[in-house]
């Protein structure tokens, strides 16, 4: 049921806004490409004499720096409309302005968990992995080990009663009322509602969707059908559907639709050690 919107189209859309990213070059910044594509193919070019040569690489060469100069006033003005707009107003932009920006915390190597070192002895350079994608393989290698590791050996029959014995401990229950407004399904209108109140410049997915996309196409969907434009898409009547068949039956975990992003950090210890990174 939920397979378009979670994995397969979602991942549609994200192959679409990346080819669309990587096309969508300005003008500007396109012509200056094309033309030092010239000079470099005129400065490789044996049938062109040295002096044709370099009076072409002067012209060439000065257009550049003339549309490189348009193009950084043209950013310079753009930046000073959106600091004119959004300067003196509480938003994400003005709170990004005046926060201090600390550098990030570099980690050149990773100490091997496999790693047989004598108690006592200095720590050889040959314990230490300091290519990058082979510390991050080692860092998600122990984190994906680590639950199995301390896991505790319990039977699958008899995780219930201790699952419903934790959730005796806890005092808050619903009321009656409050569990009757639960037992419905959800409407297009409830899930509206909570669309609008979705904080922007976040995404709730490793996909990195952020919740702009759904209001713009909650938008499209609004604006269409005021036009009375056939067969247009509704994007919150598949997310109550989707809500809906969860509530129901559950994630399929072959979606994926409930995968997460643990991000791994350490404070005030050895930041070398994949044991001290806390997830």
């Amino acid at each position: 049921m939920y397979k378009g919107y979670g994995t397969a189209g979602k991942g549609d859309v994200s192959e679409i806004v990346k080819k669309r990213a990587k096309t969508a070059t300005p003008k500007l910044l396109l012509k200056i490409r094309n033309l030092q594509l010239t000079r470099d193919r005129i400065a490789n070019d044996p049938q062109i004499s040295d002096d044709e040569r370099r009076f072409v690489e002067h012209e060439l060469s000065m257009k550049i720096t003339h549309l490189e100069r348009e193009r950084h006033l043209k950013i310079r003005s753009e930046s000073a409309t959106r600091n004119r707009l959004e300067g003196e107003t509480i938003s994400r932009y003005w709170t990004q302005l005046n926060r201090e920006k600390k550098p990030r915390d570099e980690i050149y190597a990773l100490k091997k968990l496999d790693a047989d070192i004598d108690e006592g002895q200095p720590t050889p350079g040959s314990a230490y992995e300091k290519h990058s994608q082979r510390m991050a393989d080692l860092a998600c290698t122990y984190h994906d080990t680590l639950q199995d590791t301390v896991a505790h050996t319990i039977q699958t029959d008899e995780r219930e009663p201790v699952i419903v014995e934790v959730l005796s401990a806890l005092d808050k229950e619903t009321t009656r009322d409050q569990a009757c407004n639960l037992e419905p399904d959800l409407t297009e209108d409830e899930v509206s509602s909570a669309l609008k109140l979705t904080k922007n410049n976040t995404s709730c997915g490793l996909d990195g969707l952020p919740n702009e996309l759904w209001k713009l196409l909650h938008e499209h969907y609004l604006a269409e059908t005021k036009n009375e434009a056939p067969e247009t898409f509704n994007v919150v009547e598949l997310m109550t559907e989707v809500f809906n068949d969860i509530s129901t039956y559950g994630v399929d975990p072959k979606t994926g639709f409930t995968d997460g992003w643990m991000c791994p950090l350490y404070k005030n210890r050895h930041c070398k050690l994949p044991t001290d990174h806390d997830p």
